[in-house]
């Protein structure tokens, strides 16, 4: 009995796997084909794994096994990124924002701060944009950029400059501030609120304020007192859609997931959940899958926690594993210079996306 194209259409779409979508696709009769064909390419591009990344100074578009220059700069590249409206984003070592059209890989415009970059962050839904730059005996200065058709706004602020942390910056989804967190070989130190869309008297160049947000000093969850204790606070730094917060908390015996409120500039603490894998030195990064944990184990090995039940999915020699990222239920990580992405359905499935011999300064998956 033959199937309609319009049940097949429906099939296309449940399957997650690219090779496994066409293989399929290329068995069904041609008549069929011609009738999904736009379902199947839409579909086909929603699953296939897409990595920009930068090697010195060049940005390239991975798509599945396929690399794409997508443009060359004199300039050693720090950092790539995507805006929220899918354009592509590269930053140079002396301050230029390269804006690139993702359909034509064609340069679209350019911002020229003309200074290095230290961080550089995009607001998820607005035409916004965070930058932060070191100006010699005066500090770190932030800029919230506004990009608009007929120019950009911004407004500034400093903070004091310590070489010895690093800083993460993160948009609210819905409030007009950022959250800007000091750090040091993962640990937080302190996280500040910065209102960007503040000024005084009607001055967009006045410096807005910048208030400390203080964590809970010392919390005991309950009466096993040696492994509920927490008192260090670790990246990675989450704000949630409902704007909730997330990090690591560092017990003596256990790390948690500290879900996190804000009030008064306080955080108070909402919900934990212990990591049970302890015989570690460090959990450097997380993801949620549903009711199931994926974390990264002192840089090579990566950890399934369900409910009461652990597992090692995948851990290798020493080779250092950087930034998890869920995508079409593949969990993608970069191994030493390897990019790679494991199956959650079939978890014994390590699949090599692509291999890059030179350093890489930055990437994102799309």
């Amino acid at each position: 009995m033959d199937i309609p194209c319009e049940i097949w259409g429906k099939i296309i779409v449940q399957i997650k796997d690219v090779k496994q979508c066409v293989k399929l696709f290329k068995a069904l009769p041609r008549i069929t084909q011609n009738n999904i064909r736009s379902i199947f390419d839409k579909h086909l591009e929603s699953i296939q794994t897409k990595i920009l990344y930068s090697v010195e100074n060049c940005v390239f578009l991975a798509i599945e096994n396929k690399r794409i220059i997508i443009q060359m700069e004199n300039n050693d590249i720090q950092h790539v990124r995507i805006m929220n409206d899918g354009s592509y984003v590269s930053v140079d070592k002396k301050g230029k924002i390269i804006f690139m059209d993702p359909k034509k890989y064609k340069y679209i415009d350019c911002i020229e701060i003309e200074s290095e970059i230290e961080n550089i962050e995009f607001h998820p839904t607005e035409s916004r944009m965070i930058v932060s730059l070191i100006r010699e005996n005066l500090g770190i200065e932030i800029q919230s950029i506004f990009l608009k058709k007929n120019g950009i706004d911004f407004n500034q602020t400093l903070i004091a400059y310590e070489p010895e942390f690093l800083l993460k910056i993160i948009y609210h989804p819905t409030l007009p501030y950022v959250l800007i967190i000091r750090h040091k070989n993962n640990q937080i130190y302190s996280v500040y609120l910065w209102n960007y869309n503040q000024t005084i008297d009607g001055d967009e160049f006045e410096y807005s304020d910048f208030e400390r947000v203080e964590f809970p000093f010392i919390i005991n969850f309950g009466i096993d007192y040696i492994d509920n204790f927490i008192y260090i606070y670790n990246l990675p730094f989450k704000i949630l859609e409902n704007g909730d917060f997330e990090c690591l908390g560092k017990g003596i015996s256990y790390y948690y997931i500290l879900k996190m409120g804000i009030l008064n500039n306080k955080f108070y603490l909402k919900e934990n959940e212990r990591l049970l894998y302890n015989n570690c030195r460090q959990i450097f990064d997380y993801i949620r899958i549903n009711h199931k944990i994926i974390y990264l184990v002192d840089g090579y090995k990566i950890i399934e926690q369900d409910g009461g039940n652990i597992r090692i999915i995948y851990e290798n020699h020493g080779e250092p594993i950087s930034k998890l990222t869920l995508k079409n239920n593949h969990i993608i990580f970069l191994e030493n210079y390897l990019f790679k992405k494991i199956d959650l359905d079939k978890l014994d499935s390590i699949e090599e996306i692509i291999d890059c011999t030179k350093i890489l300064s930055d990437y994102c998956v799309l």
